[in-house]
């Protein structure tokens, strides 16, 4: 269905060319952008000032209900992800693959304002989405190629049946599904001590210790029953652990701490796309707050007498 036969009134007809009319532009600035970038690769202004107009588009698109468009949009933002926090380096192959997107966008963008589908070749789509996961895919062994394909593979298929509503209960079959495989893939060495129980709580001792406000907010709010934790809206969710992932970069003490901070909140953003609120991410986020207690980690921790 395009877009006349979903908005018919002049107000949202306006809206709608103002915003393709915009993205387009904006698409132009980024390929700029991501040509200075690969000769700049330090330069973390280019992808903030990237990072928010793909963002812009993204937000947009999800008004008028392109799903497609905000799905890529989505996927490119992961990457710029990565980029600011160190986490994938930036090289010509990388570039290329971002500037076909943008492309692909560019694309999607004009075939929307012609009143035709977003996706007008559904292999080149697939091919270039299937790119864009290898830098994203990041929360296994990278040297296990069969696991890498397996978690693409499931995140292509959801996403495109998530864009149907007809398919929502095979959605939540393919959700059950990556909850598994997330429990029985291979895992980075800083996640192999998560316990099989997902239900995985807070480390307590006998020693008292007193956190700042943040780490006693977010140790709070993941300590919660996992039936509240399911009932709270999951784009609330998603936001308040990303800010309490940020904040508590910031109340560690070390670069170590950092690291497993940083890679944390990449790793929630990627199985998050995947499953939405689930056990295993709730676990994981408790073992990344058992980490930094364990290690001593963290500012403020003061021992009570």
């Amino acid at each position: 269905m395009n877009f006349c036969e979903k908005f018919a009134n002049d107000s949202q007809e306006e809206l709608f060319q103002e915003f393709v009319d915009e993205s387009i532009e904006f698409i132009s600035d980024i390929t700029k952008s991501f040509v200075e970038l690969e000769t700049a690769t330090d330069n973390k202004e280019i992808i903030t000032n990237i990072f928010r107009l793909i963002h812009s588009i993204k937000g947009s698109c999800s008004f008028f209900g392109f799903l497609c468009i905000k799905s890529l949009c989505h996927k490119i933002e992961n990457i710029l992800d990565r980029f600011r926090n160190n986490l994938l380096d930036i090289n010509r192959q990388v570039i290329t693959d971002l500037l076909n997107a943008v492309d692909l966008l560019k694309e999607a963008l004009v075939n929307v304002k012609n009143n035709n589908d977003e996706i007008s070749d559904g292999q080149k789509w697939e091919k270039l989405l299937s790119a864009l996961d290898q830098y994203i895919i990041k929360n296994i062994d990278s040297t296990n190629e069969n696991w890498k394909r397996v978690f693409s593979l499931v995140s292509d298929i959801k996403s495109k049946i998530d864009n149907t509503s007809e398919f929502s209960s095979t959605s939540s079959a393919l959700q059950e599904l990556t909850s598994l495989l997330i429990n029985v893939a291979p895992k980075p060495e800083h996640l192999t001590t998560l316990s099989s129980d997902t239900k995985t709580e807070i480390v307590s001792s006998s020693t008292q210790i007193s956190f700042s406000k943040n780490v006693l907010e977010f140790k709070n709010y993941i300590s919660q029953d996992y039936g509240e934790i399911k009932k709270i809206n999951e784009k609330e969710f998603f936001t308040k652990i990303q800010t309490y992932l940020k904040l508590l970069i910031d109340e560690t003490i070390s670069a170590e701490g950092k690291d497993i901070v940083n890679e944390s909140l990449d790793n929630f953003k990627v199985l998050f796309d995947l499953t939405g609120i689930d056990e295993t991410i709730v676990a994981i986020l408790k073992q990344t707050l058992n980490s930094l207690i364990d290690k001593k980690l963290l500012k403020n921790e003061v021992a009570a007498a």
